[in-house]
């Protein structure tokens, strides 16, 4: 591959490198400082500053963030192919990426006209991952929709049914209520990383909030649904869990109807007897 230099930490010549044996990679330009690490199953990333000091006490003290695996992946089969090549100077535009395994580092100088380039330099939000829950719908125990100044709070009884706490005697769909906890328990973002003020998103007082109960877990998460960003895509955020503090992030319109969910959708015609 034209304009690529290997060089390894050890006195063993590089070979092609197994995928499974990558622990960790950077990436430097004059563009981009981020290093990828795996904890458990998990691939995340920290996006640092172009002059941080490689020292884990300056790492560690930025925010590390759930990476989306493809792009991750796609970059790994790559490095993994690639076998050693004669040094070269690097050129100031040039790409860095660093891989660290139990034998050692490796690094690679990619240069502009490279295509690898373009599985290395990405933006952010490419790099992240969209899932902002991913867990089973069965775990959600109780639902609070609030809608400006009116809530409605929807429990499951030991039947696993759904019934509305402030008006018990109201049949309720219970399709309806399963589709938006499977909706909240899978909920994705389009976009990640959205730099834009809370009011000018409509999320400073957000008309439509959705508290969420899950079994076995301590406290609330809050999902906030704010103003329309472009056509049939809503700004979002959500409270409550660590990797989405003060993170704004936007949703398709079919998660945001679900989010403004109301009594129209909620009610059967009949009461009980």
């Amino acid at each position: 591959m034209g304009g690529l230099a290997c060089h390894s930490s050890n006195s063993t010549p590089p070979s092609l490198l197994p995928k499974e044996e990558i622990q960790e990679i950077r990436i430097l330009s004059p563009y981009q400082n981020l290093k990828i690490f795996k904890i458990e199953d998990q691939w995340r990333g920290r996006f640092l500053p172009l002059n941080a000091q490689e020292t884990q006490a300056t790492e560690s003290s930025f925010k590390s963030y759930p990476l989306d695996p493809e792009p991750v992946e796609t970059l790994i089969r790559a490095l993994s192919s690639l076998s050693s090549s004669k040094n070269s100077r690097p050129e100031i535009n040039d790409l860095m990426i660093r891989l660290q395994t139990a034998e050692g580092a490796r690094e690679w100088i990619v240069s502009r006209e490279n295509p690898l380039r373009l599985l290395a330099l990405k933006p952010s939000g490419e790099w992240r991952s969209k899932k902002i829950l991913d867990e089973e719908a069965s775990r959600i125990e109780e639902i609070t929709l609030l809608h400006g100044k009116n809530q409605i709070t929807l429990l499951r009884n030991p039947e696993e049914k759904w019934f509305w706490k402030e008006r018990p005697h109201l049949v309720i769909h219970q399709d309806w209520v399963d589709s938006l906890a499977r909706k909240i328990s899978r909920l994705k973002a389009i976009q990640v990383g959205e730099w834009v003020r809370k009011k000018q998103a409509g999320l400073e007082a957000p008309r439509f909030q959705v508290l969420v109960k899950r079994k076995g877990q301590e406290g609330k998460i809050r999902v906030s649904l704010g103003n329309l960003q472009s056509e049939d895509v809503y700004y979002a955020q959500i409270e409550g869990l660590a990797d989405w503090k003060d993170e704004v992030f936007t949703v398709n319109q079919e998660t945001a109807e679900k989010l403004k969910t109301g009594p129209s959708q909620l009610l059967k015609i009949e009461e009980k007897k």
